[in-house]
């Protein structure tokens, strides 16, 4: 019977290493492991928690700070335990994903826990942040951290980057319940907690001054040029405003009559890093005046920039887009059309215009608008930040051709840039 007591052995070891997986699979199901850190500002220790909890029909992946001060720790995992109850409760019978991580930064006595959020119950739910009080240990709105008139005075900037419909709604919302990510740099605020339509993106502001973008940040983007015809006008430095807002140039083909009525806008656009190009000066059929005529409409226009600016039109475009091999001889200048027109000057309907961009944006593009409709600047409050969303950097054309790595010839006519 020797033989069968070794069977016996071998069964009882198989069972031992089976029984020493599950327990180490079992512990794998739901462990926290912790990092200890400490914060020399506040003197107080954070330790960086994991828990992984996998269901029937869920998983969870949750990092989360956790402090040696009982009292904060419980302010995190009862907000924590909310969501993650909310979570479950709405799970069905396909898998889901709920993985949350953060950053934590101390400001002024308060610690702000910023929470990114990846639910596949709720792909829009992407952030949420917490205020805590450190020394009455509570949790706190951001208007005990900042007085309200002022937070509400720079919020208003939305208006001046968003379209009516979306900073309607945030300006009519509680200040307190979105989202802050304040840290020495920065002092974002998201707008998540509003129902948008048809955009792609979550609004935010930057309340602190946005830094200036240099060719290494945006040299491996996709890029557009938005361009701009037959102003300066009245309108001209609202569309300015949100380009601005939103980190964005464009270029300006304006009239010489329009530029020499408005000095002070043109040299506005130009002060803020916009390009200014030629629309000629009277917008006339070039194709259809004498020599000296068009040279007069061109020059005309050089002349007068030259005094406003001290500086030189680099770039033409002919009014109506209409070109021929005389006009194209005497053009000092590269002749810049375009390749996605938004018929703005004739619906003069956002809503109708923004389709026509978002639907055949591609890199490269030349975009055409006009700054002396006021419904066009409702469309470049719609069609700028979905560009933006989408990665695309908004250039001016003589940084779009410098991106490329195509130079201009005069003369010669581009409509777009690739």
């Amino acid at each position: 019977m020797k033989w069968f007591n070794n069977l016996n052995y071998i069964v009882k070891f198989i069972i031992c290493v089976i029984l020493l997986f599950l327990c180490i699979y079992l512990a794998k199901l739901s462990f926290y492991k912790e990092t200890e850190t400490k914060d020399t500002t506040l003197d107080i220790y954070v330790t960086k928690t994991n828990i992984y909890d996998e269901g029937d029909n869920y998983i969870i992946d949750v990092y989360y700070p956790k402090y040696k001060d009982t009292e904060l720790n419980k302010i995190v995992t009862d907000w924590l335990y909310n969501y993650i109850k909310d979570f479950k409760e709405k799970v069905a019978e396909e898998k889901s994903r709920l993985e949350i991580n953060y950053t934590l930064y101390n400001v002024n006595g308060y610690s702000n826990i910023f929470f990114d959020i990846s639910n596949s119950l709720n792909r829009n739910d992407q952030r949420k942040s917490i205020l805590i009080n450190l020394k009455e240990k509570r949790l706190s709105l951001i208007t005990e951290l900042y007085n309200e008139e002022e937070l509400r005075e720079k919020i208003d900037r939305v208006s001046k980057k968003y379209s009516s419909n979306i900073s309607t709604a945030i300006l009519s919302s509680n200040i307190n319940t979105f989202n802050y990510l304040i840290t020495d740099d920065e002092f974002i605020v998201y707008f998540d907690n509003i129902e948008y339509e048809s955009i792609s993106y979550i609004p935010f502001l930057n309340l602190k001054e946005s830094k200036q973008i240099s060719y290494e940040d945006i040299k491996d983007k996709k890029m557009v040029a938005l361009t701009f015809d037959d102003g300066p006008s009245e309108y001209s430095l609202e569309i300015l405003d949100c380009l601005l807002e939103n980190n964005s140039k464009a270029t300006f083909f304006e009239l010489g009559n329009r530029m020499k009525n408005n000095k002070e806008i043109t040299k506005k656009l130009y002060d803020n890093g916009m390009e200014i190009g030629s629309h000629t000066y009277s917008h006339k059929y070039l194709t259809r005046i004498s020599e000296s005529e068009v040279l007069n409409e061109i020059n005309s226009v050089s002349i007068l920039f030259n005094e406003i600016t001290n500086d030189n039109i680099k770039l033409l475009r002919a009014p109506y887009g209409s070109v021929n091999s005389k006009v194209r001889e005497l053009s000092p200048f590269p002749i810049i059309l375009w390749n996605i027109d938004t018929k703005d000057w004739l619906y003069k309907d956002p809503s109708k215009s923004s389709p026509i961009v978002l639907e055949h944006v591609s890199d490269g593009d030349i975009i055409l608008m006009h700054d002396v409709h006021k419904t066009t600047i409702e469309l470049v409050k719609i069609i700028v930040p979905e560009l933006k969303a989408r990665g695309y950097e908004l250039v001016t054309v003589s940084e779009l051709s410098e991106f490329k790595n195509i130079k201009l010839e005069n003369g010669v006519i581009y409509r777009k840039i690739k």
